[in-house]
């Protein structure tokens, strides 16, 4: 679990720190340059799209993220199990199930940019939110049964 949290930490931050810098590269060229690129406005918004599932992974892995007051009941272990097993398994599941056929559909074409100048491989930003969800299930999972192993 560590090394995971260690992988997804190195990723988030480079990806951030790509994000950043394309950000100023875009303001300097349009507000100092008057000028633009396609390829550019792209790698954006592919970022964001690997970003924001990383951030996600990495803030249920650090157990940072904000939980419902259930779980500090004064049978807190239960809760927390069926917040695992609940609240975290079930959405990702329906959310990687509708998920599934547009990923499948953008394998197929090799999706690229929109735009004429963008840049190829959409399809594999795309991949990063199925990716994220499904180390997210696993995750998860493993925490249910750590949980319900201590229990007995």
């Amino acid at each position: 679990m560590v090394r995971l949290e260690q992988i997804t930490r190195i990723i988030g931050s480079t990806v951030l720190c790509l994000f950043i810098a394309s950000i100023l590269l875009v303001a300097v060229l349009r507000f100092g340059f008057e000028t633009g690129h396609q390829w550019l406005f792209d790698f954006q918004k592919y970022n964001f799209a690997v970003l924001l599932p990383i951030a996600v992974l990495l803030a249920y892995l650090n157990n940072s993220h904000v939980r419902a007051g259930i779980a500090e009941h004064e049978k807190g272990r239960i809760f927390l199990l069926f917040e695992q097993a609940l609240l975290v398994l079930v959405p990702c599941v329906l959310v990687l199930l509708s998920v599934l056929p547009v990923l499948l559909f953008s394998w197929s074409r090799l999706e690229s940019s929109g735009a004429a100048e963008g840049m190829p491989g959409y399809f594999l930003a795309k991949s990063m939110l199925g990716v994220c969800l499904v180390i997210l299930v696993f995750v998860a999972l493993y925490r249910s049964l750590k949980l319900h192993k201590t229990d007995q």
